[in-house]
C-alpha cells in the first residue's frame, strides 16, 4: 500500500468486481440473527449488561462499515460517469476515464490477479497502488503497446522473456504445468472452431496422427516459466523497459511456446528472415538453445491455438475478428511447408 499522496505520480488503473450493482445499490443489511450473539433474554446478574454492551457495540461498528463501503462506492461511480468504453476480447470490461483505466471482473478475477501478482512480483508488471475489497488500483503502462510500434524493440523484449524463463525455480512450486493434454485441448479447440465450424471441414485421422506426434514433441522440451500468451498486445514499453500484461495464466511449459507465441503473432506480422534472426538472438543470450524446427512446430500449435480462438470470439462473442483470423490461417499454411503437416487440409484462403 502507497501513502496518500503518493499516487498523484501514476496515471492509474483500476480492476474491481462486478461494479453496476456496486454502485447502484447500496449493501442489505446482515441478519440480526448472524450479527447478535448472547443470550436474547437474561435473568439480572446473569450477564445481560455485558451482552447489551455488546449489542451496542455491535451497531455502533455496522455505521462504520457501511460508510466505508458507500465511500468507495462512490467513488467508484464518480470514475464511471465519465468513462470511455474500450475494445476486449476477454470477460472482464476495461474504461477509459481521466483517472485511468477502469478494469470490472469478478471477486475470483481480483483474488486471481492478486495472487499471481505476489508470485511473479520480482518481474516487471505493472504496479498496484493500492489495495481494497471490490477493486486494485494498479500502474497505468502507457500507450506503447508493442503491437503499435512502428519498429518494436523486440531483442529487448527477448532479455525480458530469458529473465521470465530464468526465474522459473523459484517460481515452480507455484505453479500448474503445461503438458501434453493442454496441448491437445488446443488442438481440438482448433478442430471444433476453425476446421469443423468455420471451414466446415472434418479433421483426417491422418491428420490427428500428425498433429497428436507434434504435440509428444513439444512436450518433450525444457519446462520453463511460460507467459502462455506472450503477443504483442500484452507486451508494453514504458520509460525503456519491457512491461507485462495479462500474467494470470502463466503456467510451467515448453521453452519455445512464449518465443512462438512472440514471433508467430498475427496481432503484429513480421518475415521469416527477422523470425530466424531473432531465433538466433535469443540462442545467443539464453541457456536454452531452441532449434528451428522446434519453432516452427510450436509456432504451429500456439497458431492453432490462436485463430480457435479468433473464429469463437467472432462467432461466439459476436467480436470481428476475421482480420487476424485471415492472418493466422496464412502464417499456419507457410509453416505447414516447414514440418510437412497439411493442417488446413488443402483449403484456400
Amino acid at each position: 500500500m502507497m501513502a496518500p499522496g503518493s499516487i498523484s505520480a501514476h496515471r492509474r488503473v483500476i480492476l474491481t468486481a462486478s461494479i453496476i450493482p456496486v454502485v447502484s445499490s447500496p449493501p442489505m443489511p446482515s441478519s440480526p440473527g448472524r450479527e447478535l450473539r448472547g443470550p436474547a433474554i437474561s435473568e439480572p446478574g446473569s450477564g445481560s449488561e455485558t451482552a447489551s454492551s455488546g449489542i451496542r457495540s455491535s451497531f455502533q461498528r455496522q455505521p462504520s462499515r457501511m460508510g466505508q463501503r458507500l465511500k468507495m462506492r462512490s467513488s467508484l461511480k464518480g470514475l464511471l460517469s465519465t468513462a470511455e468504453p474500450l475494445p476486449s476480447a476477454s470477460t472482464r470490461r476495461f474504461y477509459r476515464t481521466k483517472e485511468g483505466i477502469v478494469l470490472l471482473g469478478t471477486r475470483s478475477q481480483i483474488s486471481e490477479y492478486l495472487r499471481y501478482h505476489r508470485l511473479l512480483s520480482d518481474l516487471d508488471l505493472p504496479q498496484i497502488i493500492e489495495s481494497h475489497d471490490r477493486y486494485l488500483l494498479i500502474e497505468d503502462l502507457g500507450p506503447d503497446r508493442l503491437d503499435s510500434l512502428e519498429h518494436p524493440p523486440y531483442e529487448l523484449v527477448i532479455d525480458e522473456l530469458i529473465r521470465w524463463q530464468e526465474a522459473t525455480e523459484r517460481k515452480r512450486a507455484g505453479l500448474p504445468t503445461f503438458n501434453y493434454t493442454h496441448l491437445i485441448w488446443e488442438q481440438n479447440y482448433f478442430f471444433q472452431y476453425v476446421l469443423i465450424r468455420y471451414l466446415k471441414k472434418e479433421p483426417t485421422p491422418r491428420l490427428k496422427s500428425d498433429l497428436e506426434k507434434l504435440a509428444q514433441a513439444i512436450d518433450r522440451l525444457p519446462k520453463v516459466l511460460m507467459h502462455r500468451d506472450f503477443q504483442s498486445r500484452n507486451i508494453f514499453i514504458k520509460d525503456g523497459r519491457v512491461r507485462i500484461i495479462d500474467f494470470q495464466n502463466a503456467m510451467i511449459g515448453p521453452v519455445s511456446y512464449d518465443l512462438a507465441s512472440l514471433l508467430f503473432d498475427p496481432y503484429h506480422p513480421i518475415g521469416m528472415e527477422q523470425i530466424q534472426e531473432l531465433l538466433k538472438y535469443y540462442n545467443q543470450n539464453s541457456p536454452w538453445s531452441i532449434s528451428p524446427p522446434d519453432l516452427f512446430k510450436t509456432g504451429i500449435q500456439r497458431l492453432l491455438q490462436a485463430t480457435g480462438a479468433y473464429v469463437f470470439l467472432t462467432l461466439i462473442r459476436g467480436l470481428d475478428y476475421s482480420e487476424y483470423l485471415k492472418i493466422g490461417l496464412e502464417m499456419i499454411r507457410r509453416l505447414e511447408k516447414e514440418i510437412g503437416i497439411d493442417i488446413l487440409c488443402g483449403t484456400k484462403s
